[in-house]
C-alpha cells in the first residue's frame, strides 16, 4: 500500500547526508530527529532535520514505541511546514508527548524520521533501529491514551514497591518483609479488585502494544523503557528490579514454599510471588523481562539465542511479514540482508537455510512451524517455518530422541527446496483427536475450559469415558501395552505433565521419575466436571475429607501408578485422596495447568500409533501419517509421505517412549528423507 505521504515525500526528505552505502558497524550513519513546537492543546506542528548519528546520540535524544494502528486511517499534523498523515495512534503519542516534561528533547519517530516511500533507505534504517533504541535516552512505551483507574494504582503500587526493595527487611538472607506489611498495600492491592498477577494485569495483557514485533525490540533494547498510559507512567525496569527479587535464593524459597509469611496480607503476597509463576509462563511482559535478562548474559550462544528469540516474537503481529524476521535485525543477527524488495517467500526460505547452516538440530527451526503449514499463503516448502501463521506451540527441547543416532544419520543437505534427511520410521499414526479450536470469548485461564479439555484428551488416549476412567483405570491394576512397555495411565500423566522433568505441588521436593502421581489430582479434578451434578461419585468429590492426611493421599496416589500393584483400589479413598492432594497443590496446581500442552495451546492435539505408543503433534495430523526419529532432529517428528522418498513437513511432536533416543536400539533401517 503507497505511503499517504508520497505527494509531499521528496519536498520533506533531503537525502541522508552520510552516503548509505559507505553505513558501517562504527555508526557513520546518519538519522533524522524531529522536535514538537506545538504547544499543549494545539495540533501537532513538528520540526524535522537530520544529523550525524554519532552527534545525535552523544546529544541526547529519546525514541518513541508505539502501535502505528490502521494506516488507513490517518490524521494531519504539520510537519517542516508540510501537511503529513499520521496514525490516529501516532498523533495521540505525539500530543501526550507535547505536555509531557520530555518535550524540551528531541525524538526520533520511524514513521516520521525515516522516509518510508524511499525502499533503500528503508533498508538501511531498519537495519540500524538497534542502535537507535540501545543508544537513546529512554524509548517511550505509549500504550494508549485510555487509563483505567486501577492501571494507574497499578503503576503506583509498582513504583512503591520497587522503591522498598531497598528496605534492610527486604534483601537480608532471611528478610521479614517489613514493608510489605503496611497497611498502604493492602489497601492499594484491594482497590484493584479482579487484578491477582502482576504480569497478568490487564494492562499487560490486552493492549495490543504487547502483541507487536517492532515493540518488542524496542522495549527489549532500550536503556530505560517508561510504560505509559493515559498520564500513569512505570518502568520496565521496575518491574525487571522485582522480578529479580522474587526469584533470588532467598524470596524463591518463600515462594515456593506456598506459606504467606507472617503478617503480610495473603493478596498483597499472592500478587508478588505471582511475578514467579508469570515469568514461568507465556506473559507478553515476561518475554520481554527474560530476553533482556538473556542479552545480558555472557555465554549464551548466538544461535540458541536467535532460535529462542524468533519463537518469541513469532507468536507477535506485524504489518509487512517480512518484519517478522526484520524486526530481529536489531536485537542479533539475522544472516540475512534487510531487503523490502525480497518477495516474503524468498525472505524467509533464505532465513531457514541459514538457520540449517548453523545447527544440527533442525528442531530449533521446526519448532515454529505450524500446522504443517497449510495455512501457509506463500509459495514454500513444509520445511521452512511461515512465520505468519505460527502459533505458540509448546514443544520444549528437552527431547533427546536422536541420542545414539549413527553418524550417518545425522546429514543435513539443503538442495534447492529440498531438504535431504536421514533417520527411522518409529510408527505409523492410527487416530487423531480431531482439531477444536478454543471458543471465541474464552481465554486458555478459564477453568471451566481447561477442565473440560484435559477431560476430553484424557478420554481420547485411556478410551474411555469419564466416569469409566475414575471407576476403572484409576482403580484397576496398571495395564501395559506389550508393545511399548508402559502403562497406559502413566503414558497418559506424562503427556498432560509436557514429560518435564520439573516437579511441582506436593511432590515438588521429592526425587524426579517419570511417574507423575501430581498431575493425577488434576485429572481427576477435569474427569469429575464432565459428571452431573447428581452424579455419585461428583458428590464423593465434593463431600467432606477432613480425615484424610496429606502424607495419606502422597501414598494412595503412589500406589495408583505402582507397576506392581496387583489389587483394585477402594474408589471412594482415590476420590477422597485426589481431591486432598488437589486443593493442597494451590498455585503450583495454577502453572501446571498453565503448562499443560492441552491447555496453552488448542492446537496440540493427542494421537496414538498403530502398536500403541501415544504423543501428541499439531492440528493437521491424519491417519497414515509417519511418526519418524531424525538423526537430526532432538523431537520426532511427523511426514507425509508426497511421493516416493519425498515428504512434507507435518509436525514435531511428543512421544512417550521416544525421549531418550531408544529407538535407535530397534535395529531399523536409516532411511532417507527428501523434505519438499
Amino acid at each position: 500500500m503507497a505511503s499517504p505521504n508520497f505527494r509531499i515525500a521528496a519536498q520533506l526528505y533531503d537525502p541522508i547526508p552520510l552516503p548509505i552505502s559507505s553505513q558501517t558497524s562504527d555508526n557513520s550513519f546518519s538519522i533524522r530527529l524531529i522536535s514538537v513546537i506545538s504547544q499543549p492543546g494545539e495540533p501537532i506542528n513538528c520540526q524535522l532535520w537530520a544529523a550525524p548519528f554519532h552527534g545525535a546520540a552523544t546529544a541526547g535524544y529519546f525514541a518513541l514505541s508505539y502501535v502505528w494502528g490502521d494506516a488507513s486511517i490517518t490524521e494531519e499534523i504539520t510537519v517542516n511546514g508540510l501537511p503529513f498523515q499520521a496514525t490516529r495512534n501516532l498523533v495521540l503519542a505525539l500530543k501526550w508527548y507535547s505536555r509531557s516534561e520530555y518535550v524540551s528533547h528531541p525524538i526520533w519517530v520511524d514513521a516520521v524520521c525515516i522516509n518510508q516511500c524511499n525502499i533503500p533507505e528503508r533498508n538501511d534504517q531498519v537495519q540500524f533501529m538497534g542502535s537507535i533504541y540501545t543508544s537513546c535516552w529512554e524509548a517511550l512505551c505509549y500504550l494508549g491514551p485510555d487509563a483505567d483507574e486501577k492501571d494507574a494504582k497499578l503503576f503506583h503500587l509498582i513504583s512503591a514497591l520497587c522503591q522498598d526493595l531497598d528496605h534492610p527487611d527486604m534483601q537480608s538472607e532471611n528478610p521479614s518483609l517489613t514493608p510489605l506489611k503496611d497497611s498502604f498495600y493492602s489497601t492499594l492491592v484491594g482497590n484493584l479488585g479482579s487484578v491477582t498477577s502482576l504480569l497478568r494485569a490487564p494492562v499487560f495483557q490486552d493492549r495490543v502494544y504487547w502483541t507487536r514485533v517492532w515493540t518488542f525490540q524496542e522495549a527489549v533494547l532500550s536503556p530505560a523503557a517508561p510504560l505509559i498510559i493515559g498520564d500513569s507512567v512505570c518502568y520496565i525496569q521496575d518491574i525487571e528490579r522485582i522480578a529479580n527479587w522474587v526469584c533470588s535464593d532467598r524470596i524463591y524459597s518463600i515462594v515456593r514454599s506456598n506459606m504467606v509469611p507472617e503478617g503480610v496480607d495473603a493478596k498483597v503476597w499472592k500478587l508478588v510471588a505471582g511475578v514467579l509463576l508469570d515469568l514461568e509462563s507465556d506473559t507478553w511482559l515476561a518475554d520481554i523481562i527474560l530476553t533482556r535478562k538473556q542479552l545480558q548474559l555472557p555465554n549464551t550462544k548466538p544461535f540458541t539465542r536467535l532460535c529462542s528469540l524468533v519463537v518469541r516474537t513469532a507468536v507477535r503481529n506485524c504489518y509487512d511479514a517480512r518484519d517478522k524476521l526484520y524486526g530481529l535485525a536489531g536485537i542479533i543477527d539475522i544472516g540475512i540482508k534487510i531487503d523490502y524488495d525480497s518477495p516474503v517467500a524468498e525472505v524467509y526460505m533464505s532465513f531457514a537455510v541459514n538457520l540449517i547452516g548453523k545447527t544440527d538440530d533442525l528442531c530449533h527451526m521446526f519448532l515454529t512451524n505450524s500446522n504443517g503449514q497449510v495455512d501457509s499463503k506463500f509459495d514454500i516448502p513444509s520445511w521452512v517455518p511461515d512465520y505468519t501463521c505460527t502459533k505458540n506451540f509448546p514443544l520444549g527441547n528437552y527431547h533427546y530422541a536422536n541420542q545414539y543416532a549413527p553418524s550417518t544419520a545425522k546429514s543435513i543437505l539443503v538442495d534447492g527446496k529440498t531438504v535431504q534427511v536421514r533417520g527411522v520410521v518409529m510408527d505409523a499414526v492410527d487416530d487423531v483427536l480431531p482439531y477444536s479450536p478454543r471458543p471465541t470469548g474464552v481465554t486458555k485461564h478459564s477453568e471451566i475450559w481447561q477442565q473440560s479439555r484435559i477431560s476430553t484428551v484424557a478420554q481420547s488416549l485411556l478410551g474411555k469415558d469419564a466416569r469409566n476412567i475414575l471407576s476403572e483405570v484409576l482403580t484397576a491394576p496398571l495395564y501395559i501395552n506389550p508393545k511399548t512397555g508402559i502403562p497406559l495411565l502413566q503414558a497418559v500423566l506424562r503427556l498432560l505433565s509436557e514429560e518435564t522433568d520439573i516437579r511441582y505441588g506436593v511432590f515438588s521436593t521429592e526425587p524426579n521419575s517419570t511417574v507423575r502421581p501430581e498431575t493425577l489430582p488434576i485429572l481427576v479434578d477435569a474427569l469429575m466436571a464432565d459428571l452431573p451434578d447428581e452424579e455419585p461419585l461428583k458428590q464423593m468429590w465434593d463431600g467432606q475429607h477432613g480425615d484424610v492426611t496429606l502424607e495419606k493421599a502422597k501414598e494412595i496416589l503412589r500406589q495408583i501408578l505402582d507397576e506392581k500393584r496387583l489389587e483394585d483400589l477402594n474408589l471412594s479413598e482415590v476420590i477422597s485422596v485426589a481431591r486432598v492432594a488437589h486443593d493442597a497443590q494451590h498455585s503450583a496446581r495454577d502453572l501446571e495447568m498453565r503448562r499443560n500442552p492441552f491447555v496453552e495451546t488448542p492446537l496440540t492435539v493427542p494421537f496414538h500409533t498403530k502398536t500403541g505408543y501415544i504423543g501428541y503433534g499439531i492440528h493437521g495430523m491424519q491417519k497414515g501419517d509417519l511418526v519418524c526419529v531424525l538423526g537430526s532432529c532432538s523431537l520426532p517428528v511427523v511426514l507425509r509421505m508426497v511421493e516416493k522418498g519425498q515428504y512434507k513437513l507435518i509436525s514435531l511432536c511428543h512421544v512417550i517412549g521416544a525421549k531418550n533416543g531408544e529407538v535407535w536400539g530397534w535395529g531399523r533401517e536409516v532411511e532417507e528423507f527428501g523434505l519438499v
